[in-house]
């Protein structure tokens, strides 16, 4: 894979520099190049070699993400009730 990284040079400059890869595309082209494998093990192998990617359901899933809610106040802390104490007879 790396002579195909390497053959080009838009694709080789993105990864020395460490701009993301758009992972579904990437592996469109190694299937149109004939290499065979599972998305997963594309993942798995750029994770080995460091290499950034982004996948377009991670965009879906930050797009469907709520805003954060606001922690709620901590209340002040209360005092404690002290129970009687027993005496011994």
């Amino acid at each position: 894979m790396l002579s195909f990284f390497r053959s080009r040079p838009e694709l080789h400059r993105q990864i020395l520099t460490y701009e993301p890869v758009w992972l579904e595309k990437l592996h469109q082209q190694l299937k149109a190049a004939g290499v065979k494998l599972k998305l997963a093990q594309l993942m798995d192998y750029l994770d080995e070699q460091c290499v950034t990617f982004r996948t377009e359901s991670s965009g879906a899933r930050r797009k469907r993400r709520s805003p954060k809610k606001a922690s709620p106040k901590k209340r002040a802390p209360t005092q404690k009730k002290k129970s009687p104490k027993k005496t011994a007879n």
